[in-house]
């Protein structure tokens, strides 16, 4: 245990051998190094994250004839900051894609869509990919249709569903998609074909006595 661990145990009084060997297990660098390297693995992994979500997005922008511009600080400040935590592939296309809509209209520069983003789970993403690829735009069988087309268990859908609808993605019902959702997918999610299909379809469903 190096002399900052010790410095901690006497400051909180108890051993902590067990969770420094938690630690351990989990970032696979020995306690004793903790001290000089924690820092710096944990800066260089967010910085990697960063930089593959930046080199997305400029190939983005080149593919659209866009070009980088100053973006309102309330808005890079946190969004440089939070996507460094997005290590998933898929996710980091979502951060990349909302980073080119906030480069091409200043309407897409809400904090909320980053608070948002770093809410969601890679299970999460899948989930509304899928959501929107398959048209399913009623509620009931949503979450058999999605496990069965995507690589999500029933269990996984259905935590990706609680989620999203925390995060007010669905009507207080959880039958519709809301205009927040709607929002949030415009500005992040790199399938934009399938939103404004799916919008169509949900407006085309009956509604409600209770309003969805």
């Amino acid at each position: 245990m190096d002399s900052m661990l010790k410095e901690i145990a006497k400051h909180v009084g108890r051993p902590i051998e067990v969770a420094c060997n938690l630690i351990e297990n989990i970032l696979s660098v020995p306690t004793k190094n903790l001290g000089d390297l924690l820092g710096d693995f944990v800066s260089y992994w967010q910085w990697n994250n960063r930089l593959n979500i930046a080199e997305k997005a400029q190939e983005k922008l080149k593919k659209r004839g866009l070009s980088p511009c100053k973006l309102p600080l309330d808005f890079a400040v946190p969004f440089l900051r939070d996507c460094g935590d997005a290590e998933d592939a898929d996710l980091q296309e979502w951060w990349a894609e909302m980073l080119c809509s906030a480069l091409k209209d200043r309407q897409s520069c809400h904090v909320a869509f980053v608070g948002i983003l770093k809410s969601l789970s890679p299970a999460d993403i899948r989930f509304l990919d899928t959501l929107l690829r398959i048209m399913h735009v009623e509620k009931h069988g949503r979450i058999k249709a999605i496990a069965a087309e995507s690589q999500l268990s029933s269990e996984n859908s259905r935590m990706s569903f609680n989620n999203l609808y925390r995060l007010g993605f669905f009507s207080p019902t959880g039958g519709r998609l809301t205009g927040f959702a709607f929002d949030f997918l415009k500005a992040c999610c790199p399938d934009q074909q399938y939103i404004g299909v799916y919008m169509k379809k949900q407006s085309e469903l009956p509604r409600r006595v209770v309003v969805d």
